[in-house]
């Protein structure tokens, strides 16, 4: 398993190449655990690069001390902490656009739901949960309902530089939008970075983004 530094190029290689493809990722599929896991594997191999010039060298940057990583974001986007417990859900910072807007829909399953710009959330919970300490428990637990309702979908095992994770996409649903989400444990962390977007036109800045995450201890 890599340290949390080592986190860093995983994440960023797997989001970046998957906006950037528009939805194909630049890794290798694990059939062995695929199998094992009952998933179907839907990766194509691209190859392609992210754009770490520009704009990104005038940009802002967010640092976040206490789980030790960092990125850039443009000016006018802004950062919501929201790293306020011990929770797995509480546990996490997000990235919006000056354009991000959502809509209550009231009632017994109240939600919020993404209607213009997107939001990039980080979350990462240290140490992960006695109960997933593997790629197997936590797609189980996801399809419990976390991230197994009906807004997520296409489940499947990827490598990235020899680390296993799981990748979802979804679109529409209680969330609104479209997006990705990826997650993975390393060590003793369980890594998970979400993707919202009302349209595909933001996928380059998003891309920008990520490719100036990293972990600082």
């Amino acid at each position: 398993m890599h340290t949390q530094k080592g986190i860093a190029p995983i994440i960023i290689a797997l989001i970046v190449a998957l906006l950037a493809s528009g939805g194909y990722v630049v890794v290798k599929t694990n059939p062995g655990l695929a199998k094992k896991l009952g998933m179907e594997k839907q990766v194509e191999k691209e190859e392609t690069k992210a754009d770490k010039k520009g704009e990104t060298a005038n940009w802002k940057t967010y640092k976040n001390e206490k789980y030790g990583f960092k990125f850039s974001i443009p000016k006018d986007w802004a950062t919501t902490q929201e790293s306020t417990g011990k929770t797995f859900s509480e546990s996490s910072v997000s990235v919006t656009s000056p354009d991000y807007k959502t809509v209550l829909h009231p009632g017994e399953l109240e939600y919020y739901e993404l209607v213009q710009g997107g939001r990039i959330t980080i979350y990462v919970q240290e140490p992960s949960p006695k109960s997933i300490r593997t790629l197997k428990e936590l797609s189980d637990f996801n399809k419990l309902g976390r991230d197994g309702g009906p807004d997520f979908k296409n489940e499947r095992v990827i490598v990235v530089n020899d680390e296993d994770a799981l990748l979802y996409d979804y679109e529409g649903g209680s969330r609104g939008g479209r997006g990705h989400k990826l997650e993975l444990l390393s060590e003793n962390r369980w890594v998970s970075i979400e993707i919202q977007y009302v349209t595909a036109d933001g996928s380059k800045i998003w891309a920008e983004i990520l490719s100036t995450l990293e972990f600082t201890k």
